[in-house]
């Protein structure tokens, strides 16, 4: 996201001033303005800014959630999967760490039996279990990040390349013209679902 932003800087005439330049600024190691991007960018003042930390960050959708086999009945048995979206600079277990201590407290709380992917977390008096798992064994790493400069950067080079083409041609923009800028960018679309 943080070269989708110092494009958005070089390109998009509606990005603020000062967030602009802050973004040139960081670019060149300058820590001060990249808190100060980072902090515009992610504020929750910013109207755009829950966007930025959603594409930035994991998130989390309850998809599927059953319980119960009539009205005015308590279900005996419930159970949801989770889908996590997750960051490009996170990983499963991290998303699993965070998961098993998340539900830790409540575990202990409802004096319940908790196992989460398969170790015992902690041992209630048996009032009831929380079991968590990986859901149907689906969950994979966050896709690796490829470079958009320096030597290993051709295949992003080769995409904006054929990207920039392809809009041009069908614009009937020449070459020597400006066309479209091709900006890098990473959606964190790999997911983890856990029931």
């Amino acid at each position: 996201m943080y070269a989708k932003a110092l494009c958005l800087a070089a390109h998009a005439p509606t990005l603020p001033r000062k967030l602009r330049k802050s973004l040139k600024l960081a670019v060149k190691g300058n820590d001060k303005a990249l808190h100060y991007a980072e902090d515009t960018l992610f504020s929750s003042s910013n109207p755009d800014g829950k966007r930025w930390r959603a594409l930035a960050g994991t998130t989390q959708a309850a998809d599927l959630i059953q319980g119960g086999v009539k009205a005015n009945a308590l279900p005996e048995r419930a159970w949801a999967v989770v889908n996590h979206r997750i960051a490009t600079d996170s990983s499963i277990e991290d998303v699993q760490d965070h998961v098993t201590a998340t539900l830790r407290p409540l575990a202990d709380e409802f004096n319940l039996t908790y196992t989460a992917f398969g170790e015992i977390v902690s041992a209630g008096k048996a009032y009831g279990s929380l079991n968590v798992e990986e859901a149907w064994g689906a969950a994979l790493q966050p896709a690796p990040v490829t470079p958009t400069e320096g030597n290993d950067a051709d295949p992003y080079r080769l995409l904006a390349g054929t990207i920039r083409a392809t809009y041009n041609a069908h614009r009937g923009i020449k070459q020597s013209e400006a066309g479209v800028v091709v900006s890098p960018g990473i959606m964190s679309g790999n997911t983890g679902k856990w029931t």
